[in-house]
């Protein structure tokens, strides 16, 4: 479900502070104005009103979660976008002005002047966020601007910037092409993060619809290996163990640790070689162009953990979208991951198991953090019976 309207309003009022946006239905009467798409009552995008081109390249967005239908409405609205021009008619916000703006900012950084499209994801995502799609006045598409308004998502968007910049500075497989960091600032208190943006195409190849891409995901993996490590000594570990002492949750605190000293005693003699993964690395996250994998959204992006986990977060949440929210969801797709729990499978057991402590502390967390989102928590607990259950199954 897309963010209602009155979230992009106060959005708005933050990033374009110079007065309270009005909204508005007919042609604009000021100078600065979007169009909100598709409508008032499920707002997905606000484009400039008064920048055919630009509006139009806002559009021209595609993931593998799109099916190929969808993918056409898309191409077909550029079109109408790209020939209409004037998009003041509809549903319209507008803006004073442009004076003290975030848009100000990104044409000081892009040394011309822009226009931005705005778009702030499902209405019930624990760390949903502005993004600004970035264009030139002549419609060129320039990049993505990521703000960090809140104690919560303030946070995500620095890590990204941290990660884009080790992501850009490491050996990835020629397989695997991610966004450009090109710039990190703060402004007017807030995180802003700006990087290049991704040329996706349409054209996602049919056969390959909903497959997990196993060799882009271990190759991202091996870019960031180190030597093998008991499981104890993982750089990751020691994130777990002082995440649990910031949960509030006791019981859940210490259904956790109990799941962890199993984890322990199945793995005890077995070391581990770490890497990296993405952390979210999901269909709408990623594109395919020709050969190679189009990957974005490092907020999540994290080094010194077992392979595996972004196999694992790709299955599960692929049937979480399609077949809901269930214990039989998590658990098909930990299975689909890594097969069924078997004493002798040590590297599935552990890298499932990381995973679903990882996916644990990530949700109560959010929880406990003042978003009160209700799938966030009945996410982290079936995380946590997952790891029981998996823990269990393996004796």
């Amino acid at each position: 479900m897309p963010a209602p309207i009155d979230a992009y309003l106060e959005v708005i009022d933050q990033l374009w502070p110079a007065g309270s946006p009005k909204l508005s239905r007919g042609p604009a009467r000021s100078g600065h104005a979007f169009r909100v798409l598709p409508s008032l009552a499920t707002p997905r995008m606000v484009v400039p009103a008064d920048d055919g081109r630009a509006a139009a390249a806002a559009m021209l967005r595609f993931s593998t979660s799109l099916t190929p239908q969808e993918s056409v409405k898309r191409v077909a609205a550029a079109v109408t976008l790209g020939v209409a021009g004037d998009l003041t008619s509809g549903d319209v916000i507008e803006v004073e002005s442009l004076d003290g703006s975030l848009q100000q900012l990104l044409s000081e950084i892009f040394d011309q002047p822009v226009s931005v499209a705005l778009s702030m994801g499902v209405a019930d995502r624990m760390n949903r966020k502005p993004v600004l799609q970035i264009c030139s006045r002549q419609g060129r598409r320039l990049g993505f601007a990521k703000v960090g308004l809140t104690q919560l998502t303030a946070p995500f968007v620095r890590n990204e910037g941290h990660a884009l910049g080790e992501l850009n500075a490491a050996r990835l497989p020629r397989s695997i092409e991610v966004p450009k960091l090109i710039h990190a600032t703060t402004w007017r208190g807030c995180e802003v993060l700006v990087m290049s943006q991704l040329r996706t195409t349409p054209w996602q190849p049919p056969h390959l619809v909903g497959q997990r891409p196993r060799g882009a995901i271990e190759g991202f993996f091996e870019a960031f290996r180190q030597p093998a490590v008991p499981v104890t000594r993982m750089p990751i570990w020691e994130r777990w163990t002082s995440e649990i002492g910031e949960l509030r949750d006791g019981r859940a605190a210490v259904a956790l640790r109990l799941a962890m000293d199993r984890l322990v005693e199945r793995t005890r003699e077995y070391e581990t070689p770490v890497g990296a993964w993405h952390g979210d690395w999901a269909p709408w996250n990623m594109a395919r162009r020709g050969s190679r994998i189009q990957l974005w959204d490092f907020e999540r992006f994290e080094t010194g953990v077992p392979p595996l986990m972004d196999d694992c977060h790709y299955e599960v949440f692929t049937r979480t979208l399609n077949q809901g929210l269930t214990d039989e969801s998590f658990r098909a797709g930990i299975r689909a991951a890594v097969g069924e729990p078997s004493p002798d499978r040590l590297p599935q057991l552990l890298g499932a198991s990381a995973y679903l402590v990882s996916l644990t502390l990530r949700y109560l967390l959010a929880t406990e953090k003042g978003r009160d989102i209700s799938t966030a928590r009945r996410t982290g607990l079936l995380a946590l019976e997952t790891l029981r259950h998996w823990l269990e199954a393996d004796r």
